[in-house]
């Protein structure tokens, strides 16, 4: 699917979800948000009810600055 963006019409063809399976199992793991980055701004675009992200209290709108005490400029934070 690559980096191009989803609309309510957008599709996984048969071999890129039998990839995504096998990849993930079936599980997703993070902090349950939709991101956006912007230069070197991280934005939350939504946050997925009753996620890690929204029970910390994380918002659509908000801007991540550090990630485990690194600045997100700094990208040495961001996981691999």
């Amino acid at each position: 699917m690559g980096a191009t963006a989803l609309t309510p019409l957008s599709f996984m063809d048969a071999k890129a979800f039998s990839h995504l399976k096998a990849t993930t199992r079936g599980e997703f793991v993070g902090i349950g948000v939709e991101l956006s980055m912007e230069k070197e701004t991280i934005r939350i675009v939504a946050s997925l009810n009753g996620g890690p992200a929204a029970q910390a209290g994380l918002r659509a709108g908000d801007v991540i600055v550090a990630v485990n005490g690194r600045t997100t400029t700094d990208h040495r934070a961001w996981p691999e």
